[in-house]
């Protein structure tokens, strides 16, 4: 492919799965990981952990931002993004959540964040787990103690013992969202502020009792997001 114009050079570029990618200096900046100013590009293909099919989407987003000679893009970025918001593309607006923060797009980790917050602006946990299709997070004991607001040490004993079950379910799009989530509400916009270090994000640790908000005087209130204009016109 050849470069656009107003570029100067092009890098190779290849998911974990294989496949490449001619990408042009400038596309590349969008990202702080493969920016030729951070980069010294040898002409070996620069591996990121990244799957094709989501490198595709996120390579679109950076052309178009690249070449956008100060337009206003904000109309392409809603047709964009609008086509992840309902169920069947869900696990791909995590993908891409995951994908530009692993490849710090701050633009495109703006957007893919603020579609997932306005999701579940507002809701309850368990209200999330129903919309993003999160299973096995709610026992009914876990549930009963949340509605409650009790959140005695017994409760994160309870929400350990639902993982053994979690093996007999299709794990993988779980993960994702609890991935995807971890990074939607370490954004600015969410004015969350974490209070310990290596919080769960997926199956294979502590379950994540913070995002649920089950111990509220211990962790914010993480599903209640508030954009960045909002929490300026309160101050």
């Amino acid at each position: 492919m050849a470069a656009e114009e107003g570029a100067t050079k092009t890098f190779l570029v290849q998911s974990e799965d294989g496949m490449n990618f001619v990408v042009s200096d400038l596309e590349a900046s969008q990202s702080w990981v493969i920016d030729s100013d951070t980069v010294c590009y040898d002409g070996k293909p620069i591996r990121v952990d990244v799957g094709g099919k989501t490198l595709t989407k996120v390579f679109q987003y950076c052309k178009k931002h690249a070449y956008s000679d100060g337009y206003d893009v904000s109309a392409w970025d809603a047709k964009f993004i609008a086509k992840f918001i309902g169920d069947p593309g869900l696990e791909t607006l995590y993908d891409l959540i995951l994908a530009s923060n692993e490849l710090k797009i701050e633009g495109l980790l703006a957007l893919t964040c603020q579609t997932l917050g306005n999701k579940i602006k507002g809701k309850s946990p368990h209200e999330i787990c129903d919309i993003l299709n999160i299973r096995g997070v709610f026992t009914p004991q876990l549930h009963e103690e949340h509605s409650s607001g009790s959140c005695a040490s017994h409760t994160a004993l309870a929400a350990m013992g639902i993982i053994a079950n979690w093996w007999n379910l299709e794990l993988k799009l779980v993960d994702k969202a609890l991935q995807a989530l971890h990074v939607v509400r370490c954004q600015e916009f969410t004015g969350y502020e974490p209070k310990i270090n290596g919080l769960v994000r997926h199956r294979f640790n502590d379950f994540n009792l913070a995002f649920f908000d089950l111990d509220k005087e211990t962790f914010p209130v993480a599903h209640r997001l508030t954009t960045k204009r909002q929490r300026v016109s309160r101050s």
